[in-house]
């Protein structure tokens, strides 16, 4: 199984100034221009054909400055209620999340079976029963935060909505591109978890593990936000880490020269090399989101 991590050289000073700054220029800027992949996370919603025209004249009213549209709060921040996961504790969830970034796939299919217990035990008969449950009435559709108007909650500082944090990552990694530069890294599109985990395994064992890549991907987001879930995943470096880091990846890399069957790793050592050079020679930090 691969992910892939997309990187951003922008100033965290800068990006915590903007999230709640109310800089709907800024706000209608951004959504102009990611529109398309903004929407494109919407369309993943359970209703979202249900409630398209509404949603795209959202957007065309954000395109045009206008951010009189006030969503539906379903989860505020300190809820608990978590539907989805009724018969599982908060330390098992934290498990999980542990389980899906460090690629313990056993542990994670563990979780699901637990969380999802039962759901597929119900009668087929059920599906027989006269049509009252068969479709929804329109009143009892949810219309979802758009992924937009997660955006114009982090910069205009609006209530947020804890139920749909990943659409406050994808926002957020669209503010990331607008302040600051998208740093490329092939070897980063597609990264297995065996490479992943080797390059976790070779730091030194006196080292700060939340500085290396695995703690770095799930560090967390370097704004006040929901946090997702799931994906994507967040982290951040400063440019002064970077310089504490850069020896440590060095050594790793070394270490990985003289180890068999590590091409791979090489090339994605390298390139996190070159993303610490970047950051450390312009004074600025780096934004990583992992999916």
């Amino acid at each position: 199984m691969s992910y892939s991590v997309t990187t951003f050289l922008v100033s965290l000073d800068k990006l915590r100034t903007v999230c709640g700054s109310g800089d709907t220029k800024l706000a209608q800027e951004i959504i102009s221009q990611h529109e398309e992949s903004l929407m494109g996370t919407d369309q993943m919603g359970e209703y979202f054909d249900d409630f398209e025209e509404e949603i795209e004249e959202e957007y065309e009213a954000y395109k045009k400055g206008d951010f009189s549209h006030k969503h539906a709060i379903v989860s505020s921040q300190g809820d608990t209620n978590d539907e989805e996961f009724d018969d599982v504790t908060e330390e098992e969830h934290a498990e999980f999340l542990e389980a899906l970034k460090s690629g313990n796939e056993e542990k994670a299919l563990e979780f699901m079976q637990k969380a999802m217990g039962g759901l597929f035990d119900e009668d087929d008969d059920d599906e027989e029963e006269d049509g009252e449950e068969e479709e929804l009435e329109e009143e009892d559709l949810q219309r979802e935060l758009t992924t937009g108007g997660a955006l114009a909650d982090l910069i205009l500082g609006r209530p947020k909505d804890y139920a749909f944090g990943f659409k406050y990552g994808y926002a957020l990694e669209a503010i990331c591109d607008k302040l600051g530069k998208h740093l490329p890294g092939d070897a980063w599109c597609s990264i297995n978890f065996r490479a992943r985990n080797m390059i976790a395994k070779l730091a030194p064992a006196d080292f700060d593990k939340s500085l290396w890549i695995d703690g770095l991907l799930g560090r967390g987001a370097p704004v006040e936000m929901p946090t997702p879930s799931d994906f994507p995943g967040i982290g951040f470096l400063t440019w002064q880490e970077a310089e504490k880091l850069r020896p440590v990846a060095e050594q790793v890399y070394s270490a990985c020269e003289d180890t068999p069957d590590t091409d791979w790793e090489l090339e994605a050592l390298e390139v996190f090399l070159k993303w610490l050079d970047k950051a450390i020679s312009k004074k600025e930090d780096l934004v990583f989101f992992y999916y």
